[in-house]
């Protein structure tokens, strides 16, 4: 393989079919598949974008029954694509956060920006759109946190100055394989009391 290695360099600045066609020579004297040679003809070179550029990746208006305040969020993975989770950067408006929910995959957080807070909460009795909560825990969050959510922990999450925004990029992993993960959304009074499951 490192001998492959070599070729390319020596090799990659030729026009692509020259290239193929001196690959497959190669591969015939190295015994390489013709398809992987092609695949390594066929490589394209790394894209990028910018989440803090308006010519980056766009930003979109969150639902807003699902938050208490103007949310925006930024779809990384719909850009790179992910097989196994869901990407969002998404930015919370000067005191806003997210309404009770849980994921049915893991959630990893990662702070881009300002202040914030997670709070986690115990579900109480058997109900399923109206029952009792019990807060258990609670997060401070600043720039460059990371904090992983396990799967149906419910918890809320957001800003917690009514003076700058906060900002994470939320990490949202697949329950199973091939499987997208599903958020379920809950009003409450932050406290104690679920009212309604959120459709």
């Amino acid at each position: 393989m490192l001998r492959l290695h070599h070729f390319l360099i020596q090799n990659w600045q030729k026009p692509r079919r020259l290239v193929f066609l001196s690959l497959t020579k190669f591969a015939f004297l190295q015994s390489f598949e013709l398809r992987d040679i092609y695949n390594i003809v066929k490589m394209k070179n790394m894209e990028k974008d910018n989440l803090f550029t308006k010519k980056g990746i766009p930003s979109k208006k969150a639902k807003t029954n699902y938050f208490t305040g103007k949310v925006s969020a930024k779809d990384i993975s719909a850009k790179i694509k992910p097989s196994t989770e869901k990407i969002y950067h998404v930015t919370f408006k000067r005191g806003s956060r997210t309404k009770l929910h849980f994921h049915d995959g893991g959630q990893t957080l990662i702070v881009t920006k300002g202040k914030g807070s997670l709070i986690m909460y115990k579900k109480l009795g058997n109900g399923t759109n109206r029952f009792k909560i019990k807060k258990v825990e609670s997060v401070t969050l600043n720039k460059g946190d990371c904090v992983h959510i396990p799967a149906k922990r419910f918890h809320t999450h957001g800003s917690v100055s009514k003076n700058e925004d906060f900002a994470h990029i939320a990490i949202n992993s697949f329950p199973k394989k091939n499987s997208e993960p599903k958020t379920i959304w809950f009003e409450s009074d932050f406290k104690t009391e679920v009212t309604e499951r959120l459709p």
